[in-house]
């Protein structure tokens, strides 16, 4: 039995990537579903982009300008479905994967969230490296609670209720929103884990974290785990008692996308190399020395692996 799944949406100054995810939404095989954009103040042509849509599902609505969590907050208070997920508006879904979440959830009711491997992808959408594990269906709630994530946001489908009675984000988080959220969620109920990509994480230079700085991002993913800790020992953590950490300000080192491309590259050829992929390994190293040629690591990695590779032709 279809459900109506709820897609919230995020926007802020996506021109070169919303028609891809929004037509990653529209597209899906399970068409009983409805997309909440949030624009969060865009200056580009984001808002123009949307409007040329004429698709009854979406709907449009104007954010505070407060952030992603205060975004996805306002686009979960419309959400009509019983399920939700969630898509930043540069990234994209497989085109199965509300059919094939929501008929697990359907399958098994024990389970607040479902969630599933993500491929990172460069500019053009062209894979980079697909970020899974070996295990083919598993309860992830324990590992969350540990500290532990396993997967992108975006690729969770959630139970509505499950995400109302822990209010959403929480926004005080400019980064790592995600990640407080995916540790509150798993103290609520069961999380299961598919290994199948359901959604595409895309590298481009100009995320949110990119723009904040590698400081903030160390300092609420940090903050999240030690809330998380917080909570495990002592039942509540500083923001649920209404202690508020006072967050670095000035001038940040920018986290550079250059070297997260490279460790996604590398991440990638490790994980072909496993399976036996040789040839797409050594592609990727390659693609991973033409942007660090002064990497020594990286030319120790290729030469190893063409070693690889020779000593099998020989063999």
């Amino acid at each position: 039995m279809n459900q109506l799944v709820s897609v919230l949406m995020s926007v802020k100054n996506a021109e070169s990537y919303i028609c891809d995810s929004i037509n990653s939404i529209l597209l899906q095989t399970h068409a009983d579903l409805e997309l909440i954009i949030v624009d969060d103040h865009s200056t580009d042509s984001s808002v123009k982009i949307i409007n040329s849509y004429s698709d009854y599902r979406i709907r449009l609505v104007s954010g505070y300008g407060q952030g992603v969590a205060a975004a996805y907050n306002l686009a979960l208070s419309y959400a009509r479905g019983n399920l939700v997920c969630c898509c930043d508006a540069d990234d994209f879904f497989t085109l199965d994967r509300l059919e094939t979440q929501s008929q697990w959830l359907s399958d098994h009711p024990e389970a607040i969230a479902l969630a599933g491997a993500v491929n990172v992808v460069d500019r053009k959408g062209e894979l980079i490296s697909s970020i899974d594990s070996k295990e083919d269906e598993i309860d992830i709630s324990a590992e969350l609670k540990s500290g532990e994530i396993r997967t992108h946001i975006g690729c969770y489908m959630f139970r509505r209720e499950s995400l109302e009675n822990i209010s959403g984000f929480r926004e005080f988080f400019q980064l790592a929103e995600d990640i407080d959220m995916q540790f509150r969620l798993a103290e609520t109920g069961i999380i299961f884990y598919k290994s199948n990509p359901v959604y595409s994480y895309r590298l481009h230079g100009k995320t949110i974290s990119q723009k904040l700085g590698m400081e903030k991002k160390r300092f609420f993913e940090q903050f999240a785990r030690d809330c998380l800790f917080q909570r495990n020992k002592l039942g509540l953590d500083d923001l649920q008692i209404g202690i508020i950490p006072e967050i670095p300000q000035g001038n940040y080192e920018a986290v550079n996308f250059e070297s997260e491309l490279v460790s996604h590259l590398i991440e990638g050829a490790k994980l072909h190399q496993a399976q036996g992929k040789i040839g797409i390994a050594v592609v990727q190293v390659v693609k991973a020395i033409s942007i660090e040629p002064a990497n020594l690591t990286l030319w120790r990695c290729l030469v190893q692996m063409v070693f690889v590779v020779s000593s099998r032709r020989l063999g």
